[in-house]
């Protein structure tokens, strides 16, 4: 069973989480731009309604348009949602020996759900008290280089789930979906750069084909993937799955 449901597209970078007041935007658009993603559930539901999404977008847009001329530009898209290419993480004892404990099925490779399940099973462990977890944290959640190391106490569901992610995505260097003892030995992978991700996710939201998004566009696209990350968690048989939503191109 799925404890935690990763539902991902490359346009948005969003996560429903506890409620963040609608007023707090500049926030929520810097952890968009220099994170990967941001808190959008505003009432505490766990769910994303059309009008959150509509919200927000209403919000983050003029801040993406940097030359305010009412549309965003592949240039001004990606500006924002590459920014953290190639910010490395914390240093970690990742070696192919401790790499076995989390590989359920012993095949010498780490699926994505088999780190996402490594890393919900030492958050739990982590939030009911018990120190040990940190160990395993430390080599399964994405803590950048300009981070302290975070009281792992505090962290909500969605902030295990959204940083297990990134690790993985950042030790996937071929992209082939699993870990390989060789990628898992990284002591400091960095963030990937997915420009081209994002030139096909901004081509399929640009409805007009103009050349440019208009926030009439990126709000119809960003509904429509929160659409498809609320049917995903519903369809989970895991038990109040968050409802996230990432940047990258896979689906756990």
């Amino acid at each position: 069973m799925k404890n935690l449901i990763m539902t991902t597209t490359a346009a948005l970078g969003l996560m429903a989480a506890p409620a963040l007041a609608a007023t707090n935007t500049d926030g929520m658009i810097d952890s968009i731009c220099k994170q990967g993603y941001g808190k959008i559930d505003m009432d505490g539901d766990g769910k994303l309604t059309q009008q959150e999404v509509a919200n927000t977008t209403n919000a983050m847009f003029p801040k993406m348009d940097r030359d305010q001329s009412g549309a965003i530009s592949q240039e001004e898209f990606s500006a924002c949602l590459n920014a953290s290419a190639g910010e490395p993480a914390q240093e970690s004892d990742r070696k192919a020996e401790n790499m076995a404990q989390y590989d359920t099925d012993d095949d010498g490779t780490l699926t994505r759900e088999e780190f996402m399940n490594a890393g919900t099973d030492a958050a739990t462990r982590a939030q009911s008290g018990d120190e040990s977890a940190d160990e395993d944290l430390s080599r399964l959640m994405f803590i950048p280089v300009t981070e302290v190391t975070p009281d792992y106490s505090t962290w909500r569901p969605d902030d295990f789930a959204v940083r297990s992610y990134m690790l993985f995505a950042a030790l996937d260097t071929d992209q082939s979906g699993d870990v390989s003892e060789q990628e898992w030995s990284k002591p400091q992978p960095a963030r990937p750069d997915i420009r081209s991700q994002l030139s096909d996710d901004f081509e399929a939201a640009d409805a007009d084909n103009s050349g440019d998004l208009s926030e009439q566009e990126m709000t119809a696209s960003r509904q429509a993937a929160a659409e498809r990350a609320n049917q995903t968690a519903e369809d989970s048989d895991a038990p109040n799955p968050p409802v996230v939503y990432y940047r990258y191109d896979s689906t756990m």
